[in-house]
């Protein structure tokens, strides 16, 4: 059970988050005075939170993965970037649909968002000594297969999906890695979505 917790200046926004994320056979949502001890926190228009305010769990690898829901990413950007990159940016008008996705992704390790403000958040970020610029393109199939990768399928699975073997979505996975400069599936998924070249 991934343990959720909402913190926001809109009580009615929260209610209907909890509302939301209680209807999730998966998700249970916590009460304020158990923060510290989520998964998940989801932000929803709550900027300056500070370590207090995460119980007795600062920022540290302990720390809950933050989801902020927000068209604002600026008051949020010295908060998210002490997460090493356990955080992941949704609009205000973000669905439920992909308000859930986003919190498992979370759960399970992987960057989660808008593309658009993933984007504007890792604007001028490289990747190992690189930039988008030096980053070979990738083919429509690697696009395939990387975008099945952010869905955490195995090559098995990536393979039945696009009708091919598992030899081929190997070969795929490697050149992915070898193109983008990233040694493992979740920096690949992590570098496409900051160039987005992945549809979440």
């Amino acid at each position: 059970m991934i343990q959720v917790g909402i913190l926001g200046d809109n009580t009615m926004i929260q209610a209907g988050l909890r509302s939301l994320l209680q209807n999730a056979p998966d998700l249970e949502v916590v009460e304020l005075s158990n923060l510290g001890n989520c998964d998940i926190l989801v932000l929803c228009g709550t900027p300056g939170l500070g370590d207090s305010d995460l119980g007795e769990r600062p920022l540290t690898e302990s720390a809950p993965a933050l989801l902020v829901i927000s068209d604002e990413i600026e008051p949020f950007r010295s908060l998210l970037e002490a997460l090493d990159d356990k955080f992941g940016l949704l609009s205000e008008d973000a669905s439920g649909e992909e308000i859930i996705a986003a919190i498992r992704a979370l759960f399970s390790g992987l960057l989660a968002g808008s593309p658009r403000l993933m984007r504007s958040f890792f604007s001028g970020e490289q990747i190992r000594g690189g930039g988008f610029n030096s980053v070979q393109e990738l083919s429509p199939r690697e696009t395939e297969v990387l975008q099945l990768l952010s869905l955490g399928l195995l090559n098995k699975e990536i393979a039945a999906r696009l009708g091919i073997s598992e030899h081929t979505v190997k070969y795929h996975i490697s050149s992915i890695f070898s193109k983008l400069d990233v040694a493992n599936r979740v920096e690949a998924v992590r570098a496409g979505i900051r160039w987005g070249l992945l549809n979440l």
